[in-house]
């Protein structure tokens, strides 16, 4: 189990914050619909037990009650219906969610107060369909141990106030069975979240296998093109702008020749973990092919990003890898209006080779016209 995948024992969540609310956004996506319909099932069963209540109550006003609060229900679920649909923030999600189940419960406690007196026991069967209910609908565990003592001491309380004389022994009884059972639920759903956490623990595994490149470590091509759609569609959509690299190591096929080829795989290994090294978590960084890499630079003007190109190129000319030195060509561009991916990927090409014709070991790029202030940065 790596460090980063550490799951609180308390809670039943990852201990870091960004990882489970990745996982949180990758569960909800699918449980959302499951959960929707699980509401509208809920709904209409609790409208529908207006039919025992018209056979259960002789008293008109008090059955004209409980339709009411009944149609709260039924009307405040629908809410909660509709508003699954506007929410993509997680945490607001699994906050409403729980509001709803408090809202469905207090529902329940208060027709059950209107109902004083009433067949304790066959009420307690109402008390244990909620419970076997909430176990149906994906939630943090944290909430669901919340809801649950609410649910049980709101019982109990409404139990030991409306009944006249209780009976003590029943009521006691029926508080260990639910108690018992409660737990028993809390424990299954807990061992459960475990459990899927480590599903989602072990699938991230292998899709960051499936994204990298085995001999480097950097990601593979189609990683990047993935990233590099991403990286198109905020530019549509919100116009954040970003500059992509692309560069080779020069000559290399005279370091294979030369060194043979298990220097030459040495030589891209360490080329990639020195690149990883000088690179920030947001940048994107993949093997395009042979000695081919790419990069996306989000948030980089043109002086930061040549810049940073020029002080790697100076830092991999400076270095010795393994047995060999070596310099590298660099193109380096801004995304424009209009780019796609096939047109970035051509002047990229246009740009390595004018550097290989220009004497290697340089760096070319498109921002003809840099500010003053941008050429005093560089």
């Amino acid at each position: 189990m790596e460090r980063r995948y550490r799951i609180s024992k308390l809670k039943g969540e990852f201990i870091n914050k960004e990882i489970e609310k990745e996982y949180s956004l990758f569960y909800t996506e699918k449980t959302i619909p499951i959960t929707r319909r699980i509401i509208m099932i809920v709904a209409f069963m609790n409208f529908l037990f207006i039919l025992p209540d018209y056979f259960t109550l002789a008293n008109t006003e008090l059955f004209v009650k409980v339709i009411f609060y009944r149609c709260v229900f039924f009307i405040g679920f629908l809410i909660f219906y509709r508003w699954f649909d506007y929410s993509d923030n997680y945490a607001d999600y699994f906050k409403g969610l729980t509001l709803m189940e408090l809202f469905a419960i207090s529902s329940f406690l208060h027709i059950y107060w209107i109902y004083q007196p009433v067949n304790f026991l066959i009420q307690t069967m109402g008390l244990f369909l909620a419970m076997v209910v909430l176990v149906t609908i994906h939630n943090r565990w944290i909430y669901v141990l919340i809801v649950k003592i609410f649910m049980i001491t709101g019982f109990l309380a409404i139990t030991l106030i409306g009944e006249k004389e209780p009976d003590v022994s029943i009521v006691l009884a029926v508080t260990i069975y639910s108690v018992l059972t409660a737990s028993f639920l809390l424990f299954r759903d807990y061992e459960i979240n475990v459990y899927k956490r480590r599903q989602y623990e072990r699938s991230m595994a292998l899709e960051e296998i499936s994204m990298k490149d085995f001999l480097t470590g950097a990601l593979n091509r189609g990683a990047f093109e993935n990233e590099l759609e991403k990286a198109l569609e905020r530019w549509q959509r919100h116009g954040s702008v970003f500059s992509i690299v692309m560069f080779d190591v020069d000559d290399f096929k005279t370091v294979n020749d030369t060194h043979g080829h298990m220097e030459g795989d040495l030589v891209l290994k360490e080329l990639s973990e020195m690149v990883i090294k000088e690179t920030r978590k947001i940048d994107v960084f993949a093997r395009w092919g042979g000695e081919e890499f790419v990069m996306i630079l989000p948030e980089t003007d043109t002086a930061t990003t040549l810049k940073f190109v020029e002080r790697l190129r100076t830092k991999i000319k400076g270095s010795s890898f393994g047995k060999v030195n070596i310099t590298c060509s660099f193109g380096v561009t801004q995304i424009r209006e209009g780019d796609t991916r096939e047109s970035i990927f051509s002047r990229m090409d246009k740009y390595l080779y004018l550097c290989k014709r220009r004497g290697k070991d340089m760096v070319y790029h498109d921002f003809e016209k840099l500010l003053e202030s941008d050429k005093q940065k560089i």
